[in-house]
């Protein structure tokens, strides 16, 4: 419906949902992510005889209860990551910059059977790196720099 983005045909579907006890939950609390502008929210709330209620905390305490599935599937990218952590010495050397290292590592986290890296960031410094958010960079580490990799690998997910 692209008159209201849709949200007529929302609130007739809560509508005709059973209302046990007259409420409806959005997140509304810290962090917290609606997926729909938030002038839609409060129409939707508007033309709903339902009490809308933050329901953020609820949602939170549920991201944290994970499947035996979920918990296998959690375990093995681990494995995967923690392995190409392990491998990282043998294909990466002084004198290649961190983008170079951190492809590198990408490409055997595939390898090992990671489905992706949408995110890997990298810094490097003597004696430790100033942030990570930036990286990585064209930055070669030199021998006795820290060098520090975050990766967010998904595996069947």
């Amino acid at each position: 419906r692209p008159a209201d983005d849709g949200i007529s045909l929302l609130a007739s579907t809560i509508t005709a949902l059973p209302a046990h006890h007259g409420r409806f939950g959005m997140p509304l609390g810290p962090e917290s992510i609606l997926r729909m502008p938030a002038g839609d929210a409060r129409k939707l709330a508007d033309v709903l005889s339902h009490e809308m209620i933050d329901c953020a905390e609820m949602l939170l305490r549920q991201r944290f209860v994970k499947s035996p599935a979920e918990i296998e599937k959690i375990r093995r990218v681990c494995e995967i990551t923690s392995d190409a952590f392990e491998a990282l010495p043998g294909h990466s050397q002084i004198g290649d910059s961190e983008i170079a290292i951190t492809r590198r590592m990408r490409i055997d986290l595939l390898e090992r059977g990671a489905d992706s890296t949408p995110f890997m960031v990298a810094g490097s410094g003597a004696g430790g790196y100033d942030s990570i958010i930036m990286g990585p960079t064209q930055r070669q580490p030199e021998a006795g720099d820290v060098l520090i990799i975050d990766t967010g690998t998904v595996f069947d997910g």
